[in-house]
């Protein structure tokens, strides 16, 4: 390799840089703020990954990725997170790793909204959020038991497992983590 190209990359990798304030996400196809900021995504890591800071206003069903694995570094509040089946309650600073291929749901616990940091492995879950939002802009928000939703996470790799009122499928208590 020359320095002619050495230049060139380096002059490539520093165009890849990110730097945003508190609050401050990416733009994207259609707004998701406040309830997501995209920090990272796909088109800014050639597809590895995509970062969000996602404030968790709503519970989420029992689902499963079929092949995006999913990493939360909570920042404020308290989640309860069911994983195959064991349900952990997490709070600030904890760290959670949730390998595609494994059944799981959010519910959020306490009166403080929780607010993490999810990152997808492979990166375009924001699409997902992006379309989401699209749809209900539309006038088209669409009901979680509904074959239509069914179809919906489908074509983003997200199979819902239960109903909508799945989050907290087990009424045990949950583990400490």
């Amino acid at each position: 390799m020359n320095a002619e190209q050495t230049n060139s990359d380096r002059s490539s990798q520093k165009a890849r840089f990110i730097k945003l304030g508190p609050g401050e996400g990416l733009e994207t196809r259609v707004n998701i703020a406040p309830i997501y900021l995209l920090k990272a995504g796909a088109a800014h890591t050639d597809g590895q990954y995509s970062v969000l800071e996602v404030s968790v206003n709503h519970d989420v069903p029992l689902h499963i990725h079929d092949t995006a694995d999913e990493l939360f570094f909570l920042l404020e509040g308290t989640l309860r997170v069911t994983f195959d089946d064991e349900q952990h309650e997490v709070g600030p600073g904890s760290f959670m790793f949730l390998p595609a291929g494994i059944p799981h749901a959010v519910k959020t616990v306490g009166e403080t909204v929780p607010r993490l940091l999810q990152i997808s492995v492979p990166g375009g879950f924001e699409h997902f959020i992006e379309d989401m939002v699209e749809l209900q802009a539309k006038g088209r928000a669409m009901d979680l038991d509904s074959e239509e939703f069914r179809e919906f996470s489908r074509k983003h790799d997200w199979t819902l497992l239960g109903s909508a009122g799945s989050a907290d499928p087990n009424a045990d208590e949950p583990q400490a983590s």
